[in-house]
């Protein structure tokens, strides 16, 4: 919130709240006919027990366990390579430099 001037906040935190609650439906979507038609009956055969129930238990919901397994992989490193982009430099540069976003109150009179 320091690196967003205070005046245009709500707007840029506005829109980054619609951009998450759209992605919601859209992955959901994607996932479910992945998850249906290939890695529940891959996790239901026997390479899918060989390969995971080591990790994932034996179960029916060893392959929802499985796309999560996989969603948090990739979220992990989604997240790690967010630090090595420039934009991330830039912010955290900014970040360090900037005291505060929010305008000081003009003092009472």
């Amino acid at each position: 919130q320091k690196i967003v001037p205070f005046r245009t906040q709500g707007r840029v935190f506005g829109f980054a709240q619609a951009f998450e609650a759209a992605a919601a439906p859209v992955t959901a979507f994607l996932i479910a006919p992945i998850a249906q038609f290939l890695i529940i009956p891959y996790m239901d055969s026997r390479a899918g027990r060989d390969a995971f129930g080591w990790l994932l238990g034996e179960g029916q919901a060893r392959g929802i366990a499985l796309v999560f397994l996989i969603a948090g992989l990739v979220m992990v490193l989604v997240a790690a390579a967010a630090f090595f982009t420039k934009s991330y430099r830039r912010i955290s540069a900014q970040y360090l430099g900037e005291d505060e976003s929010v305008p000081a109150e003009p003092a009472a009179v």
